[in-house]
């Protein structure tokens, strides 16, 4: 179900995502998972005192000094194991990281975000420190997919070929790579 808060980005990558379900490669996907919770809310306590006609009355208040920051990624995703080195490689294998592939953990599980390639609004650089934080904080990569590039440099869901309201062909600007495509093209790199 798509919700009208998503970005196109995010509903961009469900299609990339349900064609890889459709095709065995993804088991299953979780938009907006869980939330990390990176910090605690720093609160400070103090006295004020109340002056009133007849006595004065302390009380005692918490003032908020940092709020709590919480971040939550796009996707949660659970791959099958014959997607391994065709999109998805572990943190510590002795493969070059590229753009292509994303990182997973042990238990064959990515997390992404998205974004679009041309970041208006500088989104990017601020993914890039909860992306850090994670890390550091929970040891999970949250991979960076940038769209449209990411379907550039691995495959383009066939949904995404044609326009979202009148269902005309889109204007893309690169060669258009269909999943199998894609995937006889890197299963020849590996023979």
């Amino acid at each position: 179900m798509i919700k009208s808060e998503q970005s196109n980005e995010e509903i961009y990558f469900s299609w990339y995502l349900d064609e890889l379900i459709e095709n065995g490669y993804v088991v299953k996907y979780k938009q907006q998972p869980i939330p990390f919770s990176l910090s605690d809310k720093i609160t400070k306590s103090y006295q004020k005192t109340i002056v009133l006609k007849t006595k004065t009355k302390v009380e005692d208040k918490l003032e908020i000094i940092l709020n709590k920051h919480i971040y939550t990624c796009d996707f949660k995703i659970l791959w099958d194991i014959k997607a391994y080195g065709i999109f998805y490689c572990y943190l510590n294998d002795k493969i070059k990281q590229n753009s292509n592939l994303v990182i997973a953990d042990k238990n064959n599980i990515s997390f992404a975000e998205t974004k679009a390639d041309y970041d208006m609004n500088n989104m990017t650089r601020l993914f890039t420190i909860n992306q850090k934080w994670v890390f550091s904080k929970f040891g999970i990569i949250i991979n960076l997919c940038k769209l449209p590039k990411h379907f550039k440099d691995t495959f383009t869901p066939t949904k995404y070929l044609f326009t979202d309201k009148s269902k005309k062909p889109r204007k893309i600007n690169y060669k258009v790579i269909t999943l199998k495509q894609y995937i006889d093209a890197v299963k020849a790199l590996s023979n």
